[in-house]
């Protein structure tokens, strides 16, 4: 880093962001570099080019040392994205949570990204991102992971969040996890 900033016309990290973006995804970087690409002020929490932040791409890579350094960061465990969908590119989709990609999928794999964010795994104990993983449909976690079928989720959501709020929250359509789990 010292060498990129020696030889830098700014005199700092050429392309901060778009290395924090490489960074987040790339099981090869470590810590120092999200510490030292913070440092030059950059925004933690841009969107990447596949509109997540570096935050939702460490997690969904599985990188938690990098997740733990950029929420030691600031970066926002509850910032909002917007997925594309390949088979409509066109259609308006509502904003979800950095939970929605692994509770749609039907995979074993996303029991622990959502372990570390839940639990959470990290440092900052207070930073969980909300129940509610689509806030324009009323959507929660559980609601989600009933409707795809994934019964490894689903055990885990209801160990985890067994209280009535949780598992009697109502959608917008007027539908418990219940309904989708029937």
């Amino acid at each position: 880093m010292q060498v990129a900033k020696k030889y830098s016309a700014e005199g700092g990290i050429p392309n901060a962001e778009r290395l924090l973006g490489i960074c987040a995804e790339s099981l090869q970087c470590d810590g120092a570099v999200v510490d030292a690409t913070a440092n030059e002020g950059i925004k933690i929490d841009f969107l990447t080019q596949q509109s997540r932040t570096p935050l939702m791409n460490a997690v969904l890579h599985r990188n938690f040392e990098i997740a733990c350094a950029l929420i030691q960061h600031g970066a926002d465990v509850n910032a909002m994205w917007r997925p594309i969908y390949p088979d409509s590119p066109n259609e308006e989709h509502p904003d979800v949570n950095i939970l929605f990609e692994h509770l749609t999928t039907n995979l074993d794999t996303a029991l622990l990204p959502l372990r570390y964010l839940l639990e959470p795994l990290h440092s900052k104990k207070d930073m969980v991102p909300s129940f509610i993983v689509v806030p324009d449909k009323k959507t929660t976690a559980l609601h989600l992971a009933c409707q795809i079928g994934n019964l490894h989720i689903v055990d885990y959501l209801l160990e985890k969040f067994d209280t009535p709020d949780h598992i009697d929250f109502v959608d917008h359509a007027g539908f418990t996890a219940l309904h989708f789990a029937a």
